[in-house]
This record gives structure tokens, C-alpha cells and sequence, in this order.
């Protein structure tokens, strides 16, 4: 753990966005268990334990890696598998508390168990407990990672919506950011996360939508970011028609009486104000909505 540390702080060139990102993590865990388990706070300890595991290490770390596992001998190769077996080690480790059976065989079953030289412990038990280390939390890292977590859950979302099942796709996005101009370097960064992920034979990243071919599925990421899939050739135009104005009609059964409702004589003396506040965002999210789906429309017809 603390050699990865000191090549996360060297910027070693053979760490990945995903190899920053998973160590911060793993290192916020250790901070937290050790400050939960100080307060006496177990059920908030299982808690962030069980986050670590299913939504940073297994849907997403080991997802990401396997082109690389799969590849070459590379440096890259290399220091990915050493993260992987650091992140087991020290899960495990910081686990073992809640669960001592279980992490005790799985730990035993870790890769050179039995060959690391006199001073390996000969039980879990007996292993130090993981504490974080100096300077490698990075919440800029793991901001910029949660973005692309939106994004492939955006990717995949579109992929069951059109059932496209394992087939690969063209995809898109676009990163329209004129206060920060750096965004899209550091989503470009993780490019090739989001093409495995997303199942992509093609994935690029545009500052505009000049580049964008027609017939793409569009979904609304944030505020700055878009993404786009090519479904020419795989998805019935009509069906797909068919299904826009479907939408469409179900969103205008819904926005346009709450319009009529708010622009009712005496509304604003007689509606309490959080009630108007709720209704104008709903309003809001309603026409953002429609635009879109209208726009979707323009391309299909």
C-alpha cells in the first residue's frame, strides 16, 4: 500500500484515471472505518464498506480493467494488477471485523499467499489494519470520476431502452463548458473506460454538436455534458417515430394542464409558495423534457 502510495504521488505514467480514483477510495474506507469503529458507529461501518465493494471496486474497477487484463505485459498491465491485489488486500483487511470467516479464506486465497517471506502473517488476524495514507484522496478525482460513472449509466441505460443487447455501438458526447475549458481534456482522459463499459466500437468527444451524425439517441448527462448513439441500422425508424410521439403525447397529458393551472387568475395569491416553487421546477423538467423529445423526433422524421 505504501509504495502504490508513493507512485500515486510521483504521478507514476503507468497509473490510469481509474488507478487514482480506486486508490482515493480505498484510502477514504480506511479513514472512515477507522473513525467509525472509534465511535462505536457498526451499522454505518457495514455501510461504507458494502459501497466500496459493489460500487467502486466490482461495478466499476473491475469492470473498466479487463482490456487492459486481458491485453499485453505492459507497465500498464502491470500496475493495474498490483492496484487490484492492494485493493483485495486491504478490503479484505478492513472487512474482517464484520465478517472474520469469510475474509479469512478469501484472503487466503490471494495470489502468493505463503510465498511473501518470514515476516507474512500467517492469518488475516494477525495482519496490520489498513489506515489511509498521506496525500492520496483526491475528491477532484472522484468528482470527475462520479461524471463518468453518469455517463456509462446514461450509455447503458440508452442500450437497454433500444434492447441493443451485446451489439457494438457508435457513441458521442459532447462537453459544451465555456467556463471551464479543461473539462473536456479530463473527461477525454477516460474515453477509453466509457467505450468498455458502454460496449463502443467507436467513442469520441466533441465540444459541439457539429460532428454528431443524424439518428442518434440523445440523453441529457448534466448540464454540460451530452451523450449521443448511433442507431442507424440497428433501430426501426417508424417503430421509433412511433414510440417519440407516443412520449411526447403521454409529457403534453402532464404539462399542459399544470401550465393552465399556474397561469390560473388568482393563482399566486392562493397557492402557498413552495407548492408554486414545486410546480415551476416540475414545469421546468417537463419542457426540458419535451424539447428533447422533439428534437428526437426532428431527426427520426
Amino acid at each position: 500500500q505504501s509504495e502504490m502510495a508513493a507512485a500515486i504521488r510521483a504521478r507514476d505514467p503507468a497509473l490510469a484515471p481509474r488507478d487514482y480514483f480506486i486508490f482515493s477510495q480505498l484510502n477514504t474506507l480506511a479513514a472512515k472505518v477507522n473513525a467509525l469503529f472509534g465511535t462505536y458507529e457498526f451499522g454505518e461501518t457495514a455501510n461504507v464498506i458494502h459501497s466500496f465493494w459493489r460500487d467502486d471496486l466490482c461495478d466499476f474497477y473491475l469492470e473498466v480493467i479487463k482490456p487492459t487484463m486481458k491485453g499485453e505485459d505492459t507497465p500498464a498491465k502491470l500496475m493495474t494488477q498490483k492496484m487490484l491485489y492492494i485493493c483485495l488486500d486491504c478490503a479484505l483487511r478492513i472487512t474482517h471485523p464484520m465478517m472474520p470467516f469469510v475474509t479469512e479464506e478469501l484472503w487466503q486465497r490471494l495470489p502468493g499467499r505463503g510465498t511473501l517471506g518470514p515476516d507474512e502473517p500467517a492469518s488475516i488476524m494477525l495482519s496490520p489494519f489498513p489506515i489511509a495514507e498521506e496525500g492520496v484522496i483526491s475528491p477532484e478525482i472522484v468528482n470527475e470520476t462520479k461524471y463518468v460513472q453518469d455517463v456509462i449509466t446514461a450509455g447503458r441505460s440508452m442500450r437497454e431502452q433500444y434492447q441493443l443487447g451485446r451489439t457494438e455501438v457508435e457513441m458521442y458526447m459532447t462537453v459544451e463548458n465555456p467556463e471551464d475549458g479543461s473539462e473536456i481534456e479530463r473527461l477525454r482522459m477516460h474515453a477509453d473506460d466509457i467505450g468498455t463499459l458502454c460496449r463502443c466500437g467507436k467513442f469520441e468527444v466533441h465540444t459541439d454538436e457539429s460532428a454528431i451524425p443524424d439518428r442518434c439517441a440523445t440523453r441529457v448527462v448534466s448540464p454540460t455534458i451530452k451523450i449521443f448513439m448511433n442507431l442507424a441500422g440497428l433501430v426501426d425508424a417508424a417503430a421509433e417515430l412511433k414510440k417519440l410521439r407516443k412520449e411526447l403525447t403521454k409529457l403534453e397529458g402532464a404539462l399542459n394542464p399544470l401550465l393552465k393551472k399556474m397561469e390560473a387568475p388568482g393563482y399566486a395569491e392562493r397557492v402557498p409558495q413552495k407548492v408554486q416553487d414545486d410546480n415551476r421546477a416540475k414545469a421546468e423538467a417537463y419542457q426540458a423534457k419535451r424539447q428533447n423529445i422533439v428534437a428526437e423526433i426532428e431527426k427520426w422524421a
